[in-house]
């Protein structure tokens, strides 16, 4: 979205709508749409004024929510959650080079910059800002000491959410950010309590709630597994990163899964093989040591719940009559609602029994 000294921005009709509904606008506008909605706003002589002053009416608005300026370097702060693992000196300097670019012949640097960065102001400093997108320009601008300004644009419309929401779809779109940068900004976003649970999440980025179970496992995984995928993260989509989880969890040693994750970094382990190793491997344990891993539960005296690293029964007796068939429903939701929180689709499609199928029993 790009706005100069004397560009105004029109909505599409639809947005018009809403704005005049008093819904937010929250999409960036396509030169299509700010076209059509100059159309629109002229269907013909009859309807003329009136369409101009809602036209008015909803530019009011707009100016109200967003306005571009050029701010001091020195007054912006950076994102509260970073969208990017690593931001490499050399991309920052090729985006800086870019602008120098574009700014040839024209009578400032600023002339370069395209896109003004999206900021919001500061919640308790008065005169700061906090950047939401753009954060590669101002570094560009900051670091190559291009100048000591930036175009930006100040939106005031934004909760927090929406502003993690706007920089994660930003990135989503743009060729150099990894599944892995995306799954520890939108860690940082649980950490911070900007989503409850990851159907919240997937609802709100507009993304499927597998690819959020996906991107949240990069950061559960051991140290070293991380440092393996830093090295590449380009190699690794959040399906990888899912079934690396499912290899610690089966009880693979950190060693071995941090071994596998650098072939996979090496691209001399494709995804079907190493899904393969990661379905057959079995843990080498004794039985002693599988038998003293076992953990058995008196359950108020009418059975006893047993779990092992692999697997749960219970096993209950003597109920009194008329509950089996509510409890049996609530351990069915119980159990089923958790593994699927905590267990990739399709790990669970390719473990899946018939319907009746269980290692529970009532």
């Amino acid at each position: 979205m790009t706005a100069g000294k004397n560009s105004t921005e029109l909505p599409s009709p639809e947005a018009m709508r809403r704005l005049m509904s008093g819904q937010r606008l929250t999409a960036p506008l396509t030169p299509e749409e700010i076209e059509q909605a100059k159309r629109d706003a002229y269907v013909n002589d009859t309807d003329r004024v009136q369409s101009a002053g809602q036209l008015e009416k909803v530019q009011n608005q707009i100016h109200q929510q967003e306005m571009t300026k050029v701010l001091p370097l020195s007054s912006i702060d950076p994102p509260t959650i970073s969208q990017r693992a690593a931001y490499p000196r050399e991309m920052v300097d090729r985006m800086a080079t870019a602008i120098r670019r574009q700014a040839l012949g024209k009578a400032s640097i600023l002339d370069g910059q395209i896109n003004p960065i999206i900021v919001v102001p500061h919640p308790t400093a008065s005169g700061r800002y906090i950047i939401v997108d753009g954060f590669t320009r101002y570094q560009a601008f900051e670091s190559n000491v291009l100048s000591d300004s930036i175009k930006a644009t100040i939106r005031t419309d934004l909760t927090e959410a929406e502003s993690f929401a706007m920089a994660f779809s930003a990135n989503v779109d743009r060729n150099d950010t990894s599944d892995f940068d995306r799954g520890m900004a939108l860690t940082e976003a649980f950490k911070k309590g900007i989503y409850v649970d990851r159907a919240d999440a997937a609802k709100a980025l507009g993304i499927d709630r597998n690819a959020v179970v996906g991107l949240l496992a990069f950061a559960e995984l051991p140290k070293s597994v991380i440092s393996q995928i830093q090295e590449k993260p380009e190699k690794f989509s959040y399906a990888y990163a899912n079934r690396l989880q499912s290899f610690v969890n089966k009880g693979a040693p950190e060693d071995v899964v941090a071994a596998t994750a650098k072939k996979i970094a090496e691209g001399t382990l494709s995804f079907k093989k190493f899904s393969a190793l990661v379905s057959d491997y079995a843990p080498n344990v004794s039985k002693a040591k599988q038998k003293k891993r076992r953990d058995t539960r008196n359950i108020l005296g009418y059975g006893k719940a047993r779990a092992t690293e692999t697997a749960l029964s219970i096993d209950l007796d003597s109920l009194p009559e008329n509950i089996t068939p509510e409890l049996l429903n609530l351990v069915e939701q119980t159990i089923t609602n958790f593994l699927r929180e905590r267990i990739p689709s399709e790990a669970i499609n390719s473990n899946a029994k018939d319907e009746d199928g269980g290692s529970y029993s009532v």
